[in-house]
This record gives structure tokens, C-alpha cells and sequence, in this order.
């Protein structure tokens, strides 16, 4: 399966190198491309943005510290939710400060 994974910091890049791991295709996004470096190195690819890393995969899988960072990659400039329409299930991790909500 071909999963995409956003936001490679200390949680993120746990969880996506044990998905490599489990043999799944990597499509990979953070702010830093050199939070990519691991991943990219075993076989992973780039995606410059959220909405191209969509674009490229079955699953969206996200790892990231803010509510902002959040609605950044999910309704920001080139964001996921763009391709909502294309019914990409989409699992959102982050520690999120409470109420938020995606309807």
C-alpha cells in the first residue's frame, strides 16, 4: 500500500519507519526535508507539499505537535483537503490543544 506520511519529528519518525518496515511504499512531507533523510534514504519519496502527497497515495497519515500545523496541512495553501473528494481516508496524530474538531 502506498501511504503518506506527514510530519516526521520525534513521534512521527518512529511510526513511519516501522511502516517502512511492514513493507508499505512511502510518499513523505514535513517542514524540514531533512527530517526526511532516513526515510528517504530506504526507499521513501518527497512530496514538496500536503496536496501532492495526497494526490500520490491510497492513505494520508499524519504526526504533528499543533491544532495549527493540523488545519495547515489539512485546509491550508496546498493542503489535503483539496483532494477530499477523492475519498482518501486520512488518520490524523497530533497533540492537539482541545476543542478542535474537523467536521
Amino acid at each position: 500500500m502506498e501511504i503518506g506520511f506527514i510530519g516526521l519529528g520525534a513521534m512521527g519518525r518512529g511510526m513511519a519507519a516501522s511502516l517502512q518496515n511492514a513493507g508499505h511504499d512511502l510518499v513523505v512531507n514535513d517542514l524540514c526535508k531533512e527530517s526526511a533523510a532516513d526515510r528517504l534514504g530506504r526507499g521513501g519519496s518527497w512530496a514538496e507539499t500536503p496536496h501532492e502527497l495526497a494526490s500520490r497515495v491510497e492513505l494520508i497519515l499524519t504526526s504533528l505537535p499543533t491544532s495549527q500545523d493540523v488545519e495547515a496541512v489539512v485546509r491550508g495553501d496546498d493542503g489535503v483537503a483539496e483532494l477530499a473528494e477523492e475519498d482518501i481516508p486520512a488518520v490524523l496524530s497530533q497533540h492537539v490543544e482541545l476543542p478542535t474538531t474537523f467536521a
